[in-house]
């Protein structure tokens, strides 16, 4: 029996010391991908390839001109491998679980989608500063996320970010989010997320707390403030689990009950998001301007979507 047990702790040894040569071959592989092979490759997948800090100083993938999707997930580096920010032709780029990666400071101007997944350690990403698409981001599990730049501006045609709203925000990134929100015509989103227990029901939605006005339920009365240019709202709606529909929002005058506004919110009842409704979409005149007091309700409709 021991004599089983060393073999079998001996095999796997060899196996693992097997895993790192194959990971450090690749590695050295890839540093200078100049030939034909490396501009025409579309899709690269590296996933748990022991990218280190040292390794990423050492390869540089700007010579991969064609690629449209890559996956660096789970590996060890602090920071991304140069030449990604000038991949103009990526659309897809994940670095899921990479517990290491503490900044993402500069994105393809074509990138659709950026999926960071349980980053830990991430702390600021920037959006693409020239971004030709509108972009999703899903930051969901990096609890130490503090900024997202480059929201200010009008070069952004618009983007999706879905975080944690129990990280640890800025103030800066705050303002900066209802600013970029208030550029009208822009589609920016902001889906945050729900934390779901059989046990806490009522602890089932986070939504920020840096809302001025909160509330449970299907409405929420506030009354306007004097100076007065739209509205960001947020919405999170419980549903069951796989039960889709969509959620509907309607803005009103609360004395007299005329609409101001009407809009589906999400495609999804499970779905929580955050957006601007600027004052020039709403019928502004129909409110009373002596009581300022309008309501917001929020109705869904189960098993259709719109």
């Amino acid at each position: 029996m021991p004599t089983e047990k060393r073999k079998q702790s001996k095999d796997e040894e060899t196996d693992s010391s097997s895993r790192k040569r194959r990971k450090a071959d690749l590695i050295t592989f890839l540093p200078t991908p100049t030939s034909t092979i490396w501009r025409v490759l579309g899709k690269l997948k590296l996933v748990n390839c022991g990218f280190s800090k040292r390794a990423t100083n050492s390869v540089d993938f700007g010579g991969f001109s064609s690629l449209e999707e890559l996956d660096l997930s789970r590996n060890e580096f602090f920071s991304l491998p140069s030449g990604i920010g000038i991949l103009s032709q990526l659309r897809l780029l994940t670095v899921k679980e990479c517990g290491n990666l503490v900044s993402i400071p500069e994105l393809p101007s074509n990138l659709e989608r950026l999926d960071a997944f349980g980053c830990k350690s991430m702390q600021w990403v920037r959006l693409p500063i020239q971004g030709k698409k509108n972009i999703r981001m899903s930051l969901f599990g990096c609890a130490d996320l503090v900024e997202i730049q480059g929201m200010e501006g009008l070069s952004n045609h618009g983007w999706i970010i879905s975080y944690v709203t129990k990280s640890k925000l800025s103030n800066n990134y705050k303002k900066s989010v209802v600013e970029a929100l208030c550029y009208g015509g822009y589609g920016y989103q902001i889906l945050f997320n729900c934390c779901y227990t059989f046990n806490h029901r009522d602890k089932f939605s986070m939504i920020p707390n840096w809302f001025s006005y909160r509330g449970k339920g299907t409405s929420l009365s506030f009354h306007v403030p004097p100076v007065f240019q739209g509205l960001v709202v947020g919405v999170a709606c419980q549903c069951l689990i796989g039960l889709f529909g969509a959620a509907k929002l309607c803005i009103q005058n609360k004395s007299n009950g005329i609409q101001l506004f009407e809009a589906y919110m999400c495609d999804s009842a499970a779905s929580n998001l955050m957006t601007y409704i600027s004052k020039s979409e709403m019928q502004w005149k129909n409110i009373v301007k002596d009581e300022g007091a309008i309501e917001t309700v929020l109705g869904t409709y189960m098993g259709e979507g719109r």
